[in-house]
């Protein structure tokens, strides 16, 4: 008897949550001006950029270059693959705002 009461309360409270939109996350589809646009456009650009220059060195030259010049906003990782995987993350980050701010792509 007890199981069903709570269970019945437990699908009540979870349905009254999705009816009232507390389950959802709210939607990002804000529009940002030309400056911001500009902006995510070139952080998208620089995080390109470093994942080419990391690529192309091999491990014992990216622990130095990370440890030299830190980009804590992609990485705090050393490690050559790591720091690969952060950036390709990062970037797909910024690009998924990037799209769903409603930017236009600069050609």
């Amino acid at each position: 008897m007890k199981k069903s009461v709570v269970s019945v309360s437990m699908v009540a409270a979870v349905g009254m949550l999705v009816m009232q939109g507390c389950a959802q996350p709210a939607p990002v589809n804000s529009v940002l001006n030309e400056k911001e646009c500009s902006a995510l456009n070139k952080k998208i650009v620089q995080t390109e950029n470093f994942i080419n220059e990391i690529t192309s060195m091999d491990q014992s030259h990216v622990e130095e270059y990370v440890s030299a010049v830190p980009r804590t906003e992609i990485t705090t990782s050393t490690n050559k693959v790591r720091v690969l995987k952060d950036a390709r993350m990062r970037k797909a980050a910024l690009e998924a705002e990037f799209k769903n701010s409603g930017c236009k792509k600069e050609k």
